[in-house]
């Protein structure tokens, strides 16, 4: 049996939305890549940004460290897109130029009533900008993010109301399924399952999870849910567990 172990080191930062307060994490990754590819992504795609539609601009938020600030939002063909995870093309005024807005610039942003907030991944050498939807809020707190240049898989981040620190599911990827931070007297943080079979995995890891709620436990142990229900599986802890 082949044993996975995963190695990340995550480092805490705070990023606020005035009427609600969600912290986002920063995690270290453990992987050392000397280019971010994320931006060399957004450098090469809005090369000719001077070109865009007007028709296409819809109102928006901007989230920063004092509220939010009205603006206008590039969306092709006025539909939410995957490039929303990396940046976003917005103005101020209608009469100036367009602006190339990332995590490292802005706290986050609000589109069609969806929110977005910043999210950093660093390996030794680079830090690397995201944004990541926020899902569900309650007792426990979900964001999704589809694939980046940076990491093509699916991810769900979360975190109970009370912890400081997200964890992290890639719940459809081969190998990685789930990490978060383990402090250990040297300083390293890792987690790691011995099985490469993804239910398993998936029942080790949120056993003691959701350990305060029997009746989603009981699902998951049983098989009634499994790793592809998460989103329901926090909605039903949110609703009914105590």
């Amino acid at each position: 049996m082949r044993i996975l172990f995963i190695i990340f080191i995550l480092c805490f930062s705070i990023h606020s939305q005035a009427q609600d307060n969600f912290k986002v994490v920063n995690n270290y990754t453990s992987k050392d890549n000397n280019k971010d590819l994320n931006q060399l992504y957004i450098n090469k795609i809005t090369k000719n940004i001077s070109k865009l539609d007007s028709n296409y601009f819809t109102n928006g938020l901007i989230i920063n460290d004092t509220g939010t600030i009205k603006c206008k939002i590039f969306l092709k063909k006025n539909k939410l897109n995957a490039d929303l995870y990396l940046y976003i093309l917005a103005k101020f005024d209608d009469n100036k130029a367009v602006q190339v807005l990332t995590g490292k610039d802005i706290k986050g942003f609000i589109i069609q009533g969806i929110t977005f907030l910043s999210h950093c991944s660093n390996s030794k050498t680079v830090k690397s900008y995201s944004f990541i939807k926020l899902l569900v809020k309650g007792k426990i707190i979900l964001f999704e993010r589809e694939g980046i240049p940076s990491n093509t898989d699916f991810t769900y981040l979360f975190k109970k109301s009370y912890e400081e620190n997200l964890s992290i599911i890639t719940p459809f990827a081969d190998n990685i399924l789930y990490y978060n931070e383990v402090t250990s007297n040297d300083g390293a943080h890792y987690f790691s399952i011995a099985t490469n079979k993804i239910d398993e995995k998936f029942k080790v890891a949120f056993k003691a999870y959701f350990s305060d709620c029997p009746q989603v436990v009981n699902k998951i142990l049983s098989g009634f849910y499994s790793v592809g229900h998460f989103k329901t599986i926090v909605e039903e802890y949110n609703n009914n567990c105590k």
